[in-house]
């Protein structure tokens, strides 16, 4: 980014009857058409284009601006009828003619297809990652990550083994559910005992459900919304246990008994599943 606004910077320098305005810079948030951030100093940019508190436009390489067709033709529009000037390091990319629209789609669209090249490359590497159970996200409540790497301190891999505290806390939590406890109780007896959640954060319901009714528990890895891949890091839990916290979880009946006069109700009473389940640390 520096060494891109070093570059336009000096095309702006060249130009003696140029003034500087702004330095319009997203950083780290991508131009393709599958970036799902705003890009708020872009908006800005068409915003004094549109009112004529600039008249031109420099920028590293015209992908760098816009990576979308539809961007690249609101441009030529604005072009258009305000008149502004486009230019990147090698020279003005003239959208006041034909033969100059006609380039700029081209360069467009070659960065267009790279965008969308680059994205069915890392959905691929998403696919296989899922395939193998590698792990994904940040650090899960439960685990440690162990990064390797390189001699130039460089991530080359990485694997979750597990935190034999927060794991325990996982094992507790996953008693006090299948024991008929409350969510709410839980996270209240979690946040007494001083218990830190993953964020150092006071434990909530939503938060103790998130983290007892995780396949990953189990050692599953979930892939488009299903566990279909098993992960390769060590259980917490076993899988009848995982299925029996879920069911208990998403029952209906656990609503209505909030407003049970607050009286404790054992939901299990008759399915079975034994808290013995839980898999050994």
């Amino acid at each position: 980014m520096e060494r891109q606004q070093e570059d336009t910077a000096a095309v702006v320098s060249a130009h003696q009857d140029w003034l500087l305005v702004e330095a319009y810079v997203d950083n780290d948030v991508s131009a393709s058409r599958f970036g799902r951030r705003e890009r708020p100093a872009f908006t800005r940019l068409l915003e004094d284009l549109h009112s004529g508190r600039i008249q031109a436009v420099v920028t590293w390489d015209l992908d760098r601006l816009v990576r979308q067709p539809s961007e690249l033709e609101a441009l030529i529009a604005l072009s258009g009828r305000t008149g502004f000037r486009l230019f990147d390091v090698r020279g003005e990319i003239e959208l006041r003619s034909a033969n100059g629209r006609f380039h700029a789609r081209i360069l467009g669209g070659v960065a267009a297809h790279e965008s969308d090249h680059k994205s069915e490359r890392v959905i691929r590497q998403i696919e296989q990652a899922a395939q193998l159970g590698r792990p994904h996200g940040r650090r899960p409540y439960g685990w440690r990550r162990i990064k390797v790497l390189n001699k130039s301190g460089v991530v080359q891999e990485w694997h979750d083994e597990l935190d034999p505290i927060e794991a325990a806390v996982v094992g507790d939590i996953a008693k006090g559910i299948l024991s008929g406890d409350s969510l709410r109780a839980i996270s209240t007896n979690l946040n007494a005992r001083g218990v830190p959640s993953r964020e150092g954060k006071a434990w909530t319901p939503t938060s103790v459900r998130t983290v007892a009714s995780r396949w990953r528990n189990c050692g599953l890895r979930v892939h488009h919304g299903e566990p279909v891949f098993h992960g390769d890091w060590p259980s917490i839990l076993d899988h009848q246990t995982v299925q029996a916290i879920r069911s208990v979880v998403s029952d209906p009946a656990r609503r209505s008994a909030k407003r049970d006069h607050g009286r404790r109700t054992h939901l299990l009473g008759a399915s079975g599943v034994s808290v013995g389940n839980l898999a050994r640390i």
